[in-house]
């Protein structure tokens, strides 16, 4: 059997900006006063920054304290989150290249990101030339339904099935490790990307660390 392989995006494909985090904070703001916060944008940048040191995420007290919809909400957050980054992605040539070789059939990227992020940000790292669309499952995509990688095992069920194999043929890539319990519990190879600030000692859940993808092909080439 071919081998699988299924990468995460954001700070896997490519590495995250020095301020992403104020950026994602200003997107988050925008799009829960444009969902009916009652804030101006200030004291909305702040509450979104302060959710991520919190909760990890911009959205979590947005939605608890206003009511936002998720579905909707996060997908507002990434238009104005595309709107802020596009133009600043940095594809790092090795990283890009290892991707692209692999044959489009046999990849796919499976992000918490939204459909208009997704595919946009793949395009300007240049990673669409060897790509079926198709492959690109983000959360709004019917298959992925907001189920969250790190939470849902019959996510993976139905990405396996998708791909028409079985856990023990995919190897999986993701920056956070918490992505990977899940199929590595199922028996698929977990590869961990840290871009230099490995985990130590890694998680029992993680096969291998790599500083990038690259790393892991020029190891193991297919």
């Amino acid at each position: 059997m071919t081998l699988k392989y299924i990468f995460d995006l954001d700070h896997c494909l490519y590495q995250d900006a020095s301020d992403k985090a104020e950026r994602y904070a200003i997107a988050a703001a925008k799009a829960a006063i444009e969902m009916g916060a009652p804030l101006e944008f200030e004291a909305a940048r702040l509450m979104a920054a302060g959710s991520f040191r919190a909760h990890r995420s911009e959205l979590v007290v947005f939605e608890r304290d206003f009511g936002l919809d998720h579905r909707q909400f996060v997908k507002r957050y990434h238009h104005h989150a595309l709107a802020e980054f596009t133009g600043t992605f940095t594809s790092v040539p090795r990283v890009r290249d290892a991707f692209n070789v692999i044959a489009a059939a046999d990849k796919l990227v499976l992000t918490h990101s939204t459909s208009e992020w997704a595919g946009a940000v793949l395009a300007e790292l240049g990673m669409m030339e060897n790509m079926h669309e198709s492959h690109i499952l983000y959360q709004d995509h019917p298959l992925v339904d907001f189920r969250s990688k790190s939470r849902s095992e019959d996510l993976f069920e139905d990405v396996f099935d998708f791909l028409e194999c079985s856990a023990s043929d995919v190897v999986m890539f993701d920056d956070l490790d918490s992505n990977l319990a899940i199929p590595y519990r199922k028996g698929a190879t977990t590869v961990l990307v840290h871009w230099g600030k490995a985990a130590s000692p890694a998680p029992a859940h993680v096969t291998r660390q790599v500083v990038d993808i690259a790393e892991y092909f020029a190891l193991q080439p297919m």
